[in-house]
C-alpha cells in the first residue's frame, strides 16, 4: 500500500526592478553545498521588502569576517559604526533594517547585491 503525501509548489516570483529598496533582515543562516568535490561553506542572508509587501529576497556571503568581506561589510551596515572584533549571532542582526540593492542574476532572479544602511528621514517642521 503506498502512502498518500502532498507537497506544496511555490512558483519563482517575478523578478522586481533592480535598484534600492527598504528592508529588515529576517533570517541569517549558515549554509553548505558541494562544489567541485569541496564542502562550500556560506552564509544565507534573507530580507522582506517593506515597499512589496513584504517580499522576501536572498543575498549570499561567504563566513569570512575579513573587513573587507561582503558579510563583514553587511554587518556593518546593519550594526552601524563599530570598531574592533565582535562575534556576531543572528539574534544581534535579524529585524535590523536597512536597504538592499537588488539585482537579477544571469537565470532573471533577483537577489540582494549589496546591504547600507537605511537612511533615516527628517520629520520637517511645521
Amino acid at each position: 500500500m503506498s502512502e498518500k503525501f502532498e507537497i506544496a509548489y511555490q512558483s519563482e516570483p517575478e523578478p522586481l526592478d533592480p535598484g534600492v529598496y527598504e528592508a529588515v533582515l529576517v533570517a541569517w543562516e549558515p549554509y553548505e553545498y558541494e562544489w567541485q568535490g569541496e564542502t562550500q561553506h556560506k552564509m544565507r542572508w534573507t530580507f522582506a521588502l517593506d515597499q512589496e509587501d513584504g517580499q522576501l529576497v536572498e543575498g549570499k556571503t561567504s563566513r569570512s569576517g575579513h573587513h573587507l568581506s561582503k558579510g563583514a561589510k553587511w554587518i556593518g551596515a546593519l550594526m552601524g559604526d563599530w570598531q574592533g572584533t565582535a562575534v556576531v549571532t543572528a539574534e544581534m542582526i535579524v529585524g535590523r533594517e536597512c536597504q538592499v540593492q537588488l539585482v537579477n542574476d544571469d537565470k532573471g532572479r533577483t537577489v540582494v547585491e549589496n546591504v547600507m544602511p537605511r537612511t533615516r528621514r527628517k520629520n520637517k517642521a511645521a
